[in-house]
């Protein structure tokens, strides 16, 4: 079955999504690896709505939202660095159920393929 995938850039009306996505994804993802006090510190330091919305606003940086069938399943954030044709990807999540599936890899392909017409060439990932 063919599924309909898009990905497009947010806006500001767009974060409560990704604040919502971004909030279960961390929930069930790193329990794993760092404390729920820790997560929930995390969350709200760096997802809440007026953090989300500086960094588009202020920061320069660009959120890219992944659909398919009409859900909203991942986000990315790409945003300029100090040197001249470059970029950092600062985030890039796909939700627990749709992950490794090849989503992540056309975040970048397609944050990539937008940043090269552009004149960038370099991605940073860290």
């Amino acid at each position: 079955m063919s599924q309909a995938i898009q990905i497009c850039e947010a806006c500001i009306g767009d974060l409560p999504q990704i604040q919502e996505l971004a909030h279960a994804i961390w929930r069930t993802c790193y329990p794993r690896i760092i404390t729920a006090g820790q997560i929930e510190y995390m969350l709200e330091r760096d997802y809440n709505l007026e953090a989300l919305e500086r960094e588009i606003t202020e920061e320069g940086i660009c959120f890219e939202r992944l659909i398919v069938d009409a859900e909203s399943i991942g986000f990315a954030s790409h945003g300029p660095t100090d040197r001249p044709g470059e970029i950092k990807i600062h985030k890039l999540y796909v939700h627990q159920d749709h992950q490794r599936q090849g989503y992540g890899g056309r975040l970048l392909e397609h944050i990539a393929t937008r940043r090269s017409s552009e004149g960038i060439a370099t991605l940073v990932l860290a």
